[in-house]
């Protein structure tokens, strides 16, 4: 009788978990398409609410306030960068074919994905804990690339007189979706054309020295 208590308590208890995961992943889904098309201050949390078609008081429940959204945009496209990382350097053969493959996606997911959001005055402030929970997940992708420029100057491909740990965050910044957004709306260039241009770049900076 205890048992069979306990299994449907269980069953419940998961059914609603998963109603609540969903629902978290509708309003996320929905906050970023808002946010990104109308602007971080033209949309409020009662504008995102009455959109997913839920009352502001859960939304609240998920999420404290836009800063919370947005903050967990960008650590979910990190931690999506930090997952994948493996998988790409894996597929290509050269260490200048991994380093590129990598940058390569991480232009595209941070230059791309925020730049049409993250304009200059409308960044929300994050608290020290989130900031240090983002500054987390960079730094293992700094390693990473620091990782690949060793590699690629043990097999003689990069300068060895390079540091590893300078050139992997000057290649990392090279990401900033401030300067993306500057340099293809100010630079009469395609967000395309300034990937390959970094990646060019990224070339010459690592380049053995003649």
């Amino acid at each position: 009788m205890g048992e069979g208590i306990a299994v449907r308590s269980f069953a419940v208890r998961s059914f609603k978990e998963r109603q609540y995961q969903k629902r978290e992943e509708l309003i996320l889904q929905i906050a970023e398409e808002m946010l990104f098309a109308r602007g971080y201050y033209e949309v409020s949390m009662d504008d995102i609410a009455a959109q997913v078609g839920i009352a502001r008081g859960t939304l609240y429940r998920h999420f404290a306030s836009k800063e919370d959204l947005v903050f967990t945009f960008i650590k979910r496209d990190l931690s999506v960068l930090l997952h994948d990382f493996e998988g790409i350097v894996a597929t290509h053969s050269t260490v200048q074919e991994k380093l590129e493959a990598v940058l390569l996606m991480i232009y595209q997911k941070l230059s791309g994905r925020y730049v049409s959001f993250l304009d200059s005055g409308t960044v929300p402030c994050f608290t020290a804990e989130k900031i240090a929970s983002i500054r987390e997940i960079k730094d293992a992708l700094l390693e990473h690339i620091r990782h690949l420029l060793e590699a690629g100057k043990a097999s003689g491909e990069f300068d060895k007189t390079l540091p590893s740990d300078v050139s992997a965050s000057a290649l990392l910044a090279l990401a900033s979706p401030f300067i993306s957004k500057r340099l293809v709306t100010e630079g009469n260039r395609t967000k395309e054309e300034l990937e390959k241009e970094l990646i060019h770049i990224s070339r010459k900076i690592v380049a053995p020295a003649s």
